[in-house]
């Protein structure tokens, strides 16, 4: 029950409940299709309600938990989301309870990788994260802040650490404090022994496996994106900013400074790029749409996290390069993702071929069925229904790779659908 302790073992084998849908096959579910096995690459979307959380578990046991955020802009309006397992909790320890439950490490996490400095992404000061302060005082209990409180973690990386200043003083343009208290976490997670690093854009080593590496040689992590820059094809940098900075106008979306990465396994392809999303002005105050110009770094995936939460977001250019077969993504409010992003995800005159679209939630209220026509056949249906945990598994090799929904609303897991693809 929620609020109660689940341990891993209970998890896995509640999970035979049912199976909805399929695409390469179907069956009985199993306790293989959430729980971790060496050799695997997994992803687990967690829903919270209250922002974006990803842990991915390498083939080796390495793990790395992509942003851990909490909230509420919305609260008690309309467009608020359910918090789910319930609100006994905040997001930050619903989410550290459920990494502890589908580790192979228990309680220890490898790496922390914060994509940006949004509180939707790593948690902020605002709301009930002003008032709950750490024992020490330091910095407020939200997000990434109130999940460490459970989880011991190894190294965190984020854009600009140590000093926040990339590109421009993020202290000082933070308008919800959300740097400030990342800062303040990462100096006193420091002191215990945890490892803090600046993303290290072009790397294909610093999220790396720990543990076997040579046991899995065909896995690995680029960095992609980060603080408005690109690596492209061919190896050099493109800096989307150069031009507004010349020109003195230092005012830039903190969406557009995310950080970016592809990771490969055998034939298997995956994207994921926080909310790197928006405009910023190219030579002769022309404006570049920064997703359009992203495009031109990337080739096809098999499995695209849709930016921004799919909030006017994912433009042709870039839906075009990727050609994902599944697109995915983190839901924060209603109006994710939104009518514009889900069409052109859906064209097929931007690519041919089946796709499927599976968020953790996405409901459809007050949108017309004419409105949705275009996308909904698209859309998983266990994700209209209720919110859900998104869990992909990709085997040895990368040849196939599958993807389960884990109903969000106890910690009691029951799947609500499978579906298994083979990769490009």
């Amino acid at each position: 029950m929620a609020g109660n302790k689940v341990s891993r073992r209970d998890f896995i084998a509640s999970t035979s409940a049912f199976l909805v849908g399929g695409c390469l096959g179907h069956g009985p579910a199993k306790e293989n299709d959430i729980a971790w096995r060496p050799g695997h690459y997994q992803v687990h979307y967690i829903y919270t309600g209250r922002g974006e959380s990803m842990f991915h578990i390498f083939p080796d046991g390495t793990s790395m938990l992509l942003d851990v955020g909490d909230s509420m802009r919305f609260y008690k309006t309309p467009k608020e989301l359910p918090m789910l397992p319930d609100l006994t909790r905040r997001a930050g320890e619903w989410t550290a309870r459920y990494v502890k439950r589908v580790n192979p490490k228990g309680n220890k996490v490898d790496f922390v990788h914060v994509s940006h400095y949004h509180e939707d992404h790593c948690g902020g000061v605002r709301y009930h994260g002003g008032t709950v302060k750490a024992p020490t005082g330091e910095y407020c209990l939200s997000g990434l802040a109130d999940a460490s409180r459970f989880l011991e973690f190894g190294c965190i990386v984020d854009r600009a650490s140590p000093g926040f200043d990339e590109p421009y003083d993020s202290l000082k343009q933070s308008r919800d404090g959300t740097a400030r208290n990342l800062k303040a976490l990462c100096a006193a997670l420091k002191e215990k022994g945890t490892r803090v690093e600046r993303f290290r854009l072009g790397a294909r080593d610093q999220f790396r496996q720990l543990d076997k590496a040579g046991a899995y040689p065909g896995f690995e992590v680029f960095n992609l994106c980060s603080n408005g820059k690109f690596v492209m094809k061919d190896g050099s940098v493109r800096d989307l900013l150069e031009h507004q900075i010349a020109s003195g106008d230092a005012k830039f979306s903190e969406n557009v400074m995310s950080c970016g990465i592809v990771v490969k396994y055998g034939k298997f392809r995956y994207f994921s790029a926080g909310d790197f999303s928006g405009r910023v002005k190219g030579p002769r105050g022309r404006m570049i749409r920064v997703e359009n110009a992203l495009a031109e770094a990337l080739d096809p995936v098999d499995v695209a996290k849709i930016n921004h939460h799919g909030y006017r977001s994912m433009y042709e250019d870039l839906v075009r390069a990727l050609k994902a077969r599944v697109w995915t993504c983190c839901m924060v409010d209603e109006a994710h993702c939104s009518i514009d992003t889900m069409n052109r995800i859906c064209d097929r005159t931007l690519y041919p071929g089946p796709r499927t679209v599976l968020p953790t939630y996405m409901p459809q209220r007050g949108r017309s069925a004419e409105d949705c026509a275009k996308y909904l056949p698209d859309v998983a249906p266990a994700v209209l229904k209720e919110p859900c945990h998104v869990i992909l598994d990709v085997p040895e090799g990368g040849q196939t790779y599958s993807f389960t929904c884990v109903s969000a609303t106890s910690e009691e897991p029951r799947i609500t659908a499978h579906m298994e693809f083979a990769a490009s």
